[in-house]
């Protein structure tokens, strides 16, 4: 039987009460293996060897870690850096931490970057600069642009939050129309206008139209049916380039391909910079065949509600859907038009 050390001392009590004796075997914990091998010349080769190699590979990048980034993947940025000299296997003393704090706020869209060495990997903070693209937006319409319509129809809901509203609730607006102006008329005490300014315009419209809706839907489709012929082949790819091991086998024309990677990680959570993977090919056949009545108008019955899904979520408020499905030899059709409420913004 197998016993932890800790356990076997503690069961003292319970052998004298017993009256029986145990004998050790043969000690497995390290602390014994040690004593055991003291006098061996090839312990203390073994130990000597051991640091010299733990001192070496600490020379050396194992790991880069990224912390900070949402915009920028770390595939991109592990990309960036590796013309800095900093990737896996490259010397530690290779790497000049300011000067790649340096371009990444040079070249990348952010506020603050850091750069550390801790032991064997190296630290990437980043703060992405958020209120870039807010002011990059505000910009273009800073100038005195104007909110215009974008269909024809009846204005049902004005708010005006900044800008001069040129339209009223019930008017009829054409596509192209401006609703909100981008300048403001400052006025004294009594109404005379003295100047104009631009401001960025902000309003609250909903307009009142008609969308046309058409959608078409061929009888004859063609599918994929899969046969049994299928390959694999061993994928290993690191900085350099790629290796793919495969079989030889017969040439197949048409085919899918799934591929699954796995970087190699070593003790330590220590990226080798090595991916192996698989790579399988699965041939298929192309197959027509037709759809009958009652498939044509399920297919396009959940095309339209996927349409209207899409239209809800920009903020489109549909207020009716009056559409008809035909069906002929060659194909279906879903036409007609759905009234809605269509919000305006600049």
């Amino acid at each position: 039987a197998r016993i932890a050390r800790n356990d076997f001392f503690m069961i003292k009590n319970l052998v004298k009460a017993a009256r029986v004796h145990i004998k050790v075997i043969k000690k497995a914990y390290p602390r014994y293996y040690i004593f055991r091998y003291r006098q061996h010349y090839s312990f203390a080769y073994g130990v000597l060897i051991a640091f010299v190699i733990i001192k070496l590979l600490g020379m050396f990048v194992w790991k880069v870690n990224f912390n900070g980034n949402y915009v920028y993947t770390d595939e991109y940025l592990k990309s960036y850096i590796k013309d800095m000299k900093v990737y896996n296997g490259n010397m530690l003393k290779n790497i000049d931490c300011a000067y790649i704090e340096e371009c990444i706020r040079n070249d990348l869209d952010v506020t603050w970057a850091s750069v550390e060495i801790k032991g064997s990997m190296v630290n990437v903070y980043i703060k992405e600069n958020y209120s870039m693209n807010k002011e990059a937006v505000k910009s273009v319409y800073s100038d005195g642009e104007d909110i215009v319509s974008s269909c024809q129809g009846v204005v049902k809901k004005i708010i005006t939050r900044s800008g001069t509203p040129l339209v009223a609730c019930g008017d009829e607006v054409q596509e192209g129309q401006v609703l909100v102006s981008g300048r403001v008329a400052v006025t004294d005490d009594s109404g005379t206008e003295l100047y104009q300014v631009d401001v960025c315009p902000d309003a609250d419209i909903l307009v009142h139209t008609v969308i046309a809706y058409d959608d078409i839907l061929e009888r004859e489709y063609g599918y994929r049916q899969y046969t049994k012929r299928r390959y694999s082949s061993l994928i290993i790819e690191n900085n350099s380039g790629l290796i793919k091991l495969t079989k030889p086998h017969r040439r197949i024309e048409q085919y899918d391909i799934i591929t699954q990677k796995y970087p190699l990680i070593v003790a330590g959570g220590i990226d080798t910079g090595i991916v192996i993977g698989v790579e399988n090919r699965k041939e298929y056949k192309v197959m027509n065949d037709r759809y009958n009545d009652v498939q044509l108008e399920d297919i396009l019955n959940e095309r339209l509600q996927m349409y209207i899904s899409h239209m809800e979520q920009k903020g489109v408020q549909i207020m009716d859907c009056r559409v008809n499905i035909d069906t002929t030899d060659d194909r279906g059709s879903c036409t007609g038009e759905l009234e809605v409420l269509l919000p305006v913004t600049n």
